[in-house]
């Protein structure tokens, strides 16, 4: 997965054509590598410590890993394919939407919303860009939001008796 770090994540090895073991191989990086290791003595794969890996800014990576042993070397070709973690949190397109609504207008659930409001994730998976709409703060519940962010009014309002209300939108 991504974000992980200073962890074992896989394992080459080989095998001598001559003797039919795998005594005596060493294991190197070929090129070089800020984010993965290969521990010479036994061919494990791992994560550097202080790693980023990201999917949203590389999903694969490809490795050349040689080994070198008694009589023969050889040379290997290792894909890493992250996957998504939901490590990213929904952003609001704007940090306060102001609406205003005439004390006369209609309300219910068929209606027009009062405000739309927007949200996106940058995971790259579909499951963890999935946005739910909550109202955190909702006076007296005169409000609804949708899947959508459609913000609407489950009721009339009267301008004299309360003329403001904040909601808080969570995502």
């Amino acid at each position: 997965p991504e974000n992980t770090v200073d962890q074992e994540i896989g394992e080459v090895t080989a095998i001598d054509p001559v003797n039919k073991t795998d005594n005596g191989f060493k294991f190197y990086l070929i090129g070089s590598s800020d984010k993965f290791s290969v521990d010479t003595n036994t061919g494990k794969i791992s994560v550097l410590k202080g790693a980023n890996l990201d999917i949203e800014v590389q999903e694969i990576y490809s490795l050349t890993i040689q080994a070198r042993g008694p009589t023969s070397s050889g040379v290997a070709h290792q894909v890493i394919q992250l996957t998504d973690v939901n490590d990213n949190i929904p952003i609001f397109s704007s940090t306060q939407y102001i609406v205003d609504v005439t004390e006369n207008f209609l309300f219910g659930n068929n209606l027009a919303p009062i405000v739309k409001v927007v949200a996106t994730d940058a995971d790259k998976t579909a499951a963890n860009r999935n946005i739910k709409y909550t109202l955190s703060i909702n006076p007296e519940n005169k409000f609804t939001i949708n899947s959508n962010g459609e913000i609407k009014t489950t009721t009339k309002f009267d301008r004299e008796n309360k003329n403001s209300y904040t909601l808080q939108v969570t995502a």
